[in-house]
């Protein structure tokens, strides 16, 4: 027998020739719920990340404004590089964010659904497909400008080297650029190693020379570049206050809609699970090492992109469940016909899938209403800014859409992108730029009640958010002293600001 030349064939000896129409599934599956959980709009966390792209594909490097020196604000390093590879070849950087979330998160579930394939059978393969395109904070997070795609296929490759028993170099590497990716997804290079250590039960000295060089290289790099071994973001983070109670890791990651029932299904498929205990250490370590860290260090806002790397692990391990009470019914049933058999574990299948998206409904429409009207108000106040003031102009925000889409030299009143000075400073009258992005968030009031800094006045309000319920709405303040200071329509509402 000849062997096999193409990676489908490979896959499919890998997994067995009956596993292949369960990976093209998986990946017809992944597309039809990437699409469906699609937004207009962009995560304003994604668009601090387009901005470094875009500067490190003009060759200045990680710098947030040009002017000033390098500074690890990108907590995840690898992905503006990615953006920047596209950005330098022509392409816009929106659009590629988009087409390497849909390429990305493809390939990673069409990696899990073969590495469930492996591990326990076809029906397992296909029910990874299913639960994963349910699962719509999976698919949300593919294409919202954020890293979680290169996450995803980091997390799949290592699920599929412990699947595989891959030599030491690729479990090296992988490990290491795991430590490089994001300090999140640090525990899962660790694990990974661990994960060899049980399958060959010989520590992997070799792969974790290998991880750790890696590693090192870049955080050695990071110190002598960025003044630091550790993101900026990260310290600001560590400083601020904290108002997130310490089960909303667990209630969002692993209770919240569908994900109840996933939970339960992980659990029915730990027996299985545990029959490969390097993949079971992998999965269920990955999810309880998250749980434990958010548990003991709340972030300081419910941030939700914290919760994606989880989930491709945890619809694995449902997925292994899926089949244990797939194979329990068909064994009830006693069906001898092969085509039988599959006719209803598919049929089985399909109303699991369809009960996770009818649990899914009401997160996928509260999260696709805040996309679409808070980012929203978010992009255009800096599209406004882009085409009413000169380029000269320095705007002030803590924001990522209004930064990246103002095109200006930006203060960072978020601290992410900016050193946290020791003591608190006014930005306002330190800086005194011409033009500000405020959005005021549950503030009770409407817009022209919110008091304005002394010194500046309203110069457009978006309230695409206040007007679908939400108590929201961005706001552009221009100095009442600077050269371009007129009065302007609100081009959102066609209200005149006050």
């Amino acid at each position: 027998m000849s062997e096999p030349r193409t990676p489908l064939q490979r896959l499919g000896a890998f997994a067995g020739d009956g596993a292949r129409p369960s990976l093209w599934a998986a990946g017809a599956l992944t597309v039809c719920g990437i699409v469906a959980a699609r937004t207009r709009y962009f995560t304003d966390d994604g668009a601090f990340f387009f901005r470094y792209a875009e500067h490190l594909a003009a060759g200045q490097g990680f710098r947030w404004n040009l002017s000033e020196p390098p500074i690890w604000g990108a907590s995840a390093p690898l992905w503006p590089l990615l953006l920047a590879v596209a950005v330098r070849c022509g392409a816009a950087v929106e659009p590629a964010a988009v087409a390497f979330g849909y390429g990305l998160t493809i390939g990673a579930v069409t990696l899990l659904a073969w590495s469930a394939g492996r591990l326990a059978g076809t029906i397992e393969a296909l029910a990874f497909g299913v639960l994963a395109a349910a699962d719509f904070k999976l698919c949300f997070w593919a294409t919202q400008g954020m890293e979680a795609p290169l996450a995803y296929l980091l997390l799949a490759a290592c699920v599929a080297c412990l699947t595989r028993g891959a030599s030491w170099p690729v479990t090296g590497l992988i490990a290491g650029v795991c430590l490089i990716h994001k300090l999140d997804l640090a525990p899962a290079g660790v694990l990974l190693l661990v994960g060899r250590w049980l399958q060959t039960r010989r520590p992997p000295w070799r792969a974790a020379l290998l991880a750790t060089a890696v590693g090192g290289a870049w955080y050695a790099f990071a110190a002598w570049y960025f003044g630091s071994p550790l993101p900026n973001s990260l310290l600001t983070k560590l400083h601020a206050g904290v108002s997130v109670p310490r089960h909303w890791f667990f209630w969002v990651a692993l209770a919240d809609g569908s994900r109840k029932g996933l939970l339960l299904l992980a659990l029915v498929g730990a027996t299985a699970l545990w029959k490969h205990r390097g993949v079971a250490v992998f999965c269920w370590g990955f999810v309880l090492v998250n749980v434990a860290a958010y548990a003991l260090k709340p972030p300081p806002e419910p941030f939700e992109w914290y919760l994606a790397p989880v989930q491709p692990v945890l619809c694995l391990a449902a997925a292994l469940g899926a089949g244990v009470l797939v194979r329990a019914g068909l064994g009830r049933l006693r069906l001898t016909s092969p085509s039988g058999r599959w006719a209803t574990a598919v049929c089985a299948l399909t109303l699991m899938g369809g009960l996770a998206v009818w649990s899914e409904r009401h997160v996928a429409r509260d999260r696709k209403t805040a996309i679409d009207t808070v980012e929203r108000d978010r992009t255009e106040a800096g599209r406004w800014v882009a085409a009413h003031t000169p380029p000269t102009a320095r705007v002030l925000t803590s924001f990522g859409n209004p930064a990246y889409y103002s095109r200006r030299y930006v203060y960072d009143g978020s601290y992410l992108n900016r050193r946290r000075p020791a003591r608190p400073e006014d930005l306002i009258l330190l800086h005194r730029p011409e033009v500000i992005v405020d959005c005021p968030y549950r503030t009770g009031k409407p817009p022209d009640e919110v008091p304005v800094p002394q010194g500046y006045r309203t110069a457009a309000v978006f309230d695409a958010a206040r007007r679908a319920g939400i108590d929201f709405h961005a706001r552009v303040l221009i100095r009442e002293d600077a050269a371009f200071s007129q009065p302007s329509a609100d081009r959102t509402s066609g209200r005149a600001p006050p």
